[in-house]
Order: C-alpha cells, then sequence, then structure tokens
C-alpha cells in the first residue's frame, strides 16, 4: 500500500482524479515548466490564482522595463517578438507569456489559488476555493510567495501622510505634490524614486549603500558580460555564487549619480515615526507628504508543509528539491544559479526538474498499489498528455 510521506492512512476519496503533476502558479516558471512536461509525456495542470496569464506583470508599476534584453527574456521554444536588443515593458512581458501559452497550447486553469497543500497517501492534496485536487508531484512555481513588508513604525506616521508599499505603486499620480520619501534602494525601490523626481521632492532612505552596475558596460548589454565572465550560470552553492548572492545589485539606476545631480537626496536608515516625520538612525527628523515602503517581502508559506520551510518559513531545497518527496520549487532566486529567477533562464532549472519528476515516477511505478482501494492512484508513467 502506498504510504503517505506524514506516514497517515489513505483517505477514501472514491472521485479523486489525479494528475502526474501540478504545476502551482502560470507566470514564466509555471509555464516553463509546463512547457518541460509536454516533452516528457506526464500528464499535469497549472494552477493560476489570476484570471489570465501575465496579470501579476499587468498589476506591477507603469513605467516597469526589464533590465535584460529581450533577447534574453525568452522563455524555451519561442523568441521575445521585437528587437532582441531592447528591454521590454512589463505589458510586453504579460502579453509574451500569454502567448506562450497559448502557442503551446499549456493546460492553464484560472482563478486557481492553492491555499494549502497537504501530502497524503500516494501524493499530495491541493485545497483551492473550487475544491480539493490531487496530484502525485506538486511543483510551486508561483514565485518566493512573500507578502510586503512594511516596517511596523510606519504604524505612528500621521493619517495626512500617503503610504505605499511599492507593490502597491503605480505612478506618481496616486502620491500628493510634495516631499516623498522612498524607503529602501534596491532596483523597484531606486527605479520608482528615479520616475517620481520628474514630478516631486524625493529621498531616499538606504540600509546600506546599494551595489551598482550599468545596464549597459561599452556599449555591451550587462549580461551579455557576464555571460562572457562565466557569471550567469555560477552554481547558486559554489564559493563565489554563495558571494555574489550576498551582493545582488542594482542594475542600470543610479542613486548615487541621482544624487550627485541634486535630483534625489540620500539619507541614512530610518528606524522611528511620528507625525508627519521619519527618523534616521542618527536621530534626523524628516517631513514627509508620502512614503513609498521598499522595503521589500516576507515569507508567506503557510500554505506549504511545514517540513519544507525553516523558521522564518523559507523554502528548503536543494537546487529546487525539497525535504519532501515529490514536491519541487522552481524560479526562486538563485534556485541553480544567477539565471534561475530570470525569464531567460528559468527554463533551464524547469528542463532539470522535468527530468527528476520522471525518475520520481519511474520510483512510484516499482511500489504497489493498494489492491481494491478506491484512494489508491495508479503510479505514475510517461504517457500522452490529454489537454
Amino acid at each position: 500500500m502506498p504510504s503517505s510521506p506524514t506516514g497517515q492512512p489513505p483517505v477514501h476519496r472514491p472521485h479523486a482524479v489525479w494528475n502526474d503533476v501540478t504545476v502551482i502558479g502560470g507566470g514564466q516558471a509555471g509555464l516553463a515548466m509546463g512547457q518541460a512536461l509536454q516533452t516528457t509525456g506526464l500528464t499535469f495542470q497549472i494552477l493560476e490564482a489570476h484570471s489570465r496569464v501575465g496579470d501579476a506583470w499587468r498589476q506591477r508599476y507603469d513605467s516597469l522595463v526589464l533590465f535584460t534584453s529581450a533577447r534574453r527574456s525568452a522563455l524555451p521554444g519561442l523568441p521575445f517578438p521585437g528587437d532582441p536588443e531592447r528591454y521590454p515593458t512589463k505589458d510586453e512581458v504579460a502579453d509574451y507569456l500569454e502567448g506562450y501559452a497559448q502557442q503551446f497550447a499549456l493546460p492553464v486553469h484560472f482563478n486557481m489559488p492553492v491555499t494549502q497543500v497537504r501530502p497524503v497517501a500516494g501524493g499530495f492534496e491541493l485545497q483551492t476555493p473550487h475544491g480539493l485536487q490531487f496530484t502525485r508531484t506538486v511543483v510551486v512555481a508561483s514565485g518566493p510567495f512573500q507578502t510586503p513588508h512594511v516596517p511596523p513604525f510606519a504604524s505612528q506616521l500621521s493619517p495626512e501622510v500617503v503610504q505605499l508599499h511599492s507593490s502597491a505603486y503605480r505612478n506618481p499620480a496616486q502620491l500628493p505634490p510634495g516631499r516623498v520619501m522612498v524607503v529602501g534602494g534596491g532596483n523597484s525601490g531606486a527605479q520608482i524614486a528615479v520616475e517620481l523626481t520628474r514630478t516631486h521632492q524625493v529621498s531616499v532612505a538606504l540600509g546600506h549603500a546599494p551595489f551598482t552596475l550599468p545596464q549597459r558596460v561599452l556599449g555591451r548589454d550587462l549580461f551579455d558580460v557576464l555571460e562572457r565572465l562565466k557569471l550567469l550560470n555560477v552554481p547558486s552553492a559554489s564559493r563565489l555564487g554563495r558571494f555574489l548572492r550576498a551582493r545582488d545589485p542594482v542594475i542600470g539606476t543610479s542613486l548615487r549619480a541621482e544624487a550627485r545631480a541634486s535630483r534625489v537626496r540620500l539619507l541614512r536608515r530610518v528606524i522611528k515615526a511620528e507625525g508627519r516625520q521619519l527618523y534616521t538612525d542618527r536621530g534626523e527628523a524628516h517631513l514627509v507628504d508620502a512614503v513609498v515602503w521598499a522595503t521589500g517581502f516576507r515569507p508567506d508559506s503557510a500554505w506549504l508543509p511545514p517540513e519544507i520551510t525553516d523558521s522564518q518559513g523559507r523554502p528548503q531545497h536543494l537546487e529546487g528539491v525539497s525535504p519532501l518527496p515529490g514536491l519541487m520549487f522552481l524560479g526562486l532566486s538563485w534556485q541553480r544559479s544567477r539565471a534561475s529567477a530570470l525569464l531567460g533562464g528559468v527554463g533551464n532549472d524547469a528542463a532539470v526538474l522535468a527530468g527528476q519528476l520522471v525518475d520520481v515516477c519511474a520510483k512510484e511505478s516499482e511500489v504497489p498499489s493498494a489492491a481494491g482501494s478506491a484512494d489508491s492512484a495508479a503510479p505514475c508513467s510517461p504517457r500522452p498528455n490529454r489537454l
């Protein structure tokens, strides 16, 4: 009889429908995973929380442009349209992903957020708003599944101060005229700050001086240079990979250059709020009319089995393979290399995982099923996927 990773006995589900693989998330990682699975013959489905492929990109700030060229922003099997050296907008990325799903006739099911993943006998049970789904293996391709983080002291600001997390920022019109502080200087924070300089008085509070790289080096795309230097695919677990992970750069936007041109004012780390003022770690008070919190995200993994996350809720994995047999991740930052979370690199990781999923099914086929058990799923094995 197949046993659950938790040791729980089978639950009687006379009408359970099992897929070999369920991919959670229909963004670039989920679509790349689907395309790779088509070559294996395993049956699979892709569950997408939004109502349309690409909506996660459409909902980001209006001026967002990729820092990778179109040539480096394509998924396997379909070039990104237009000039390969241009830098696509977020809406162009969304439309490309939607076209990709159509091109490969990928089985994406919309409005299907997964709210719980639970190991059961023979596979996994997935809770969705439309009922339970049952699957032999799972690939979590929904990104780093994080929630926006705003420091607790933000609640001490006056209601007169407009506050937005960078994930809710769309354009300068959302903010009142006057003094805006962007808290955080990563890629999103830096790009938003530069955009706001056209309409507002902008200051940027930094926890540390950002490591910045230009988008082009001597006329060449930065990622061409990184590839030439063999840095783009450095394994994440290597000594060099660990060094680079700790210094993930801001690409193409220099806040120091903006400060030298008197377009932004760079401040120390913000640690306190009171009324309409924010205070730095040196006790300096700064009056604000609005704040954009580019303070990152925190893990939100309560919906995943606890044995695959650490005490901080971060996923535990080795190059995408979790400690729980049959559950894998795709699209995480530095999953296997610097390219893992990039549009042009996630396909390589997807191909590796597809091969591992075939191996999982091959091992499962060696386990005898419970004769006559209504809940026992027949072992998965390569066969044509019927859409």
